[in-house]
């Protein structure tokens, strides 16, 4: 199944919605809801990133031919890498970064 950047970013957008209903706390005005929004993003980014140094954190003591880390490991990797976009894709989308301008980063940064 193919998914294009822009499908990707409404998709997100779509499904992952600051608003009251799901944030009791969500600020009215609009400059803090933004600085809401990316705290919120951030904290999600962390919560990633503690699972992945998790697994690989042990890992590093463990050795052996796999690394040390095991096949749920390396699930839980795979999962913890697909959120981590998820945010990105989010955190893009509330400091206004347009699927067209993430494409054009990256054909400028990493050209083919």
């Amino acid at each position: 199944m193919s998914l294009s950047v822009k499908d990707l970013f409404e998709r997100v957008g779509r499904l992952f919605v600051f608003n009251k209903e799901t944030y009791p706390n969500f600020p009215e005005d609009p400059a803090q809801q933004r600085l809401f929004a990316i705290r919120h993003i951030q904290d999600h980014v962390i919560k990633s990133a503690g699972a992945i140094a998790g697994i690989t954190e042990p890992a590093d003591h463990a050795g052996g031919p796999t690394g040390g880390i095991s096949q749920q490991g390396e699930q839980d990797l795979q999962l913890a890498a697909m959120k981590q976009l998820v945010n990105a894709v989010k955190l893009a989308e509330v400091v206004g970064v347009p699927p067209e301008g993430f494409v054009e980063y990256m054909n400028w940064k990493y050209p083919k």
